[in-house]
């Protein structure tokens, strides 16, 4: 069945936002988890029209506006001989989702990225896409992360940030040009990431791994998650151009897609990456 759908910029207020997730993988994300994670995304059917894809080479549809005849959202790969409008520089979705472990992204998909979210559209990061691409600096800077690790899989307390206005100053970078970054996140501070308190009282714990990261400190930090003696950001967003990034690190775990709460952060991210307010 094939729906009508709109680029982005034309949609209503009653009409779906049109993402588009990109997922990959038989172990690292496994097949459960990226069935799992999809079987979310499809609670979310009243809000979203979703193409699914296991093709990185499909995000090049990212910079064209799709005929609205022969779009086809079912679960299926996108056919790349899709009818596309060149003449349009309107990204056609509304936001993208990356879940995938990947080594190597050309320079040229990833300048498609860049220019996609420049011109305002959302991306959302899910567990092995936060450690993906190590080699591109480029990619990192997006995310607002390098990927340096992570610990044994176990259980993770997780706690949200406390809201908060504060900025780094500009004695807490030797470049009040360039956001400082952490080598490591050990324990929140205020030298190394804006808004470092977190609530004990909003918290839950959930089995899966802490990733760790050199950290840009311009990152609005949204959850933290404590594992042993280590504590990291596991939720942030943060702005590329007039685009809308949000990063999840969780996600090692099928079971982890099942978790009421994990459903309320994703949920949350969608809304802010197409248009919503701040998921705090």
């Amino acid at each position: 069945m094939k729906d009508k759908q709109r680029p982005i910029g034309k949609n209503k207020d009653n009409e779906k936002k049109n993402l588009l997730l990109v997922s990959k993988g038989f172990f690292h994300p496994s097949l459960l988890v990226r069935w799992n994670f999809r079987m979310l995304l499809q609670t979310l059917h009243k809000d979203y029209q979703i193409t699914y894809t296991s093709k990185l080479d499909d995000l090049s549809l990212l910079k064209y506006d799709i005929s609205e005849n022969t779009a086809d959202s079912n679960d299926r790969n996108i056919d790349m001989d899709t009818d596309i409008n060149t003449n349009s520089d309107k990204p056609y979705y509304d936001g993208i989702i990356l879940l995938f472990h990947e080594k190597v992204l050309s320079p040229h998909l990833l300048e498609i990225i860049r220019k996609y979210l420049a011109r305002g559209g959302g991306l959302m990061a899910v567990h092995g896409a936060m450690a993906s691409f190590k080699a591109m600096p480029e990619y990192a800077h997006i995310l607002g992360s390098k990927f340096t690790g992570h610990g044994t899989p176990g259980k993770i307390k997780v706690s949200k940030a406390l809201k908060t206005t504060e900025v780094p100053g500009p004695s807490e970078s030797s470049e009040s040009s360039k956001p400082s970054r952490a080598t490591k996140i050990s324990k929140p501070s205020k030298t190394s990431i804006p808004n470092k308190s977190y609530s004990s009282n909003d918290s839950f714990t959930i089995k899966d791994e802490l990733y760790l990261y050199d950290f840009d400190n311009t990152n609005r930090v949204l959850w933290w998650g404590e594992s042993g003696e280590e504590t990291a950001a596991i939720v942030w967003t943060r702005t590329e151009g007039a685009g809308r990034v949000f990063c999840f690190s969780l996600g090692h775990y099928a079971s982890t897609f099942k978790s009421v709460h994990i459903k309320g952060i994703i949920t949350e991210g969608l809304s802010w990456i197409t248009g919503g307010e701040e998921p705090w």
